[in-house]
């Protein structure tokens, strides 16, 4: 019985270290080059959560060139190119052995990424009849009838999130309708309480720098800038988040560097 925990636990050790870059150190642990195709995804899952992406398609390919029967890999290679509002997604998808809701709602968000309004609004009608309950088809149906002029969505998108209260994407959609209607007294509010659970959003942390900014709390503004920054992954938008708020960034920075003076 110990040997067999012994094992899992010397092969958990591999594939972490596997999805971290440490090929040489996971094969000590345990023969990462004979992973199964679950085993594989689970490493390419655990690449993608350290941002360590190209790791992690890798890892994906892996498991399809060892079982492509499975949709996982193909639905978390989509996920990745939606990330960098890459038109990979769509073709990935195209070769996915079944389209699930999953599946589908993936692709109808990478045409929506890629501006391709009538194909994701089809697909995504498709899936809320075959899976009514699925809460990315209901946010990106939301998204979709925002991006089209229904100025009717902030209802529904409260008791979305509402339901899902700790789910950054409804979070974030919810704070940008209210931003787009300046009720900045209602979204400071969401902010606040998102952040007392989840710190470490990148897109949380820009909508933190807008709403700053609409109070006129330049350095706070800055601030947040900066944290978005360090925590997106993509560099286009680390570059239009800098550029976006390039004065309140520097003010931030300056305030920083100035001394402590005690007025007493």
């Amino acid at each position: 019985q110990h040997e067999t925990l012994w094992d899992s636990a010397a092969k958990e050790l591999g594939m972490l270290l596997e999805a971290f870059g440490q090929h040489t150190f996971a094969l000590t642990e345990w023969s990462v080059d004979q992973l199964n195709s679950d085993e594989l995804i689970r490493v390419g899952i655990y690449a993608d959560s350290n941002q360590s992406f190209i790791p992690a398609l890798e890892h994906f390919r892996k498991a399809i060139a060892k079982d492509s029967s499975d949709v996982a890999p193909y639905l978390e290679m989509a996920k990745i190119y939606n990330r960098y509002k890459d038109p990979a997604a769509i073709e990935n998808l195209s070769y996915a052995p079944a389209q699930t809701s999953e599946v589908k709602t993936e692709l109808a968000k990478a045409h929506f990424l890629q501006g391709n309004i009538d194909e994701a609004v089809t697909l995504v009608d498709q899936v809320l009849k075959e899976s009514p309950d699925l809460r990315s088809a209901q946010l990106l149906d939301l998204q979709l009838r925002h991006a089209q002029g229904d100025t009717s969505v902030l209802g529904e998108a409260e008791l979305l999130q509402a339901q899902y209260p700790i789910w950054p994407a409804a979070l974030v959609f919810l704070l940008e309708l209210y931003g787009s209607k300046q009720d900045w007294g209602k979204g400071n509010q969401l902010i606040t309480r998102a952040m007392s659970f989840n710190n470490q959003n990148a897109e949380l942390w820009y909508q933190y720098a807008v709403y700053s900014r609409a109070w006129s709390l330049s350095e706070d503004a800055g601030f947040g800038a900066i944290k978005a920054i360090e925590l997106t992954p993509d560099p286009k938008r680390r570059v239009q988040i800098q550029r976006e708020f390039e004065v309140e960034i520097i003010e931030a920075i300056d305030k920083s560097k100035r001394p402590f003076i005690s007025e007493g």
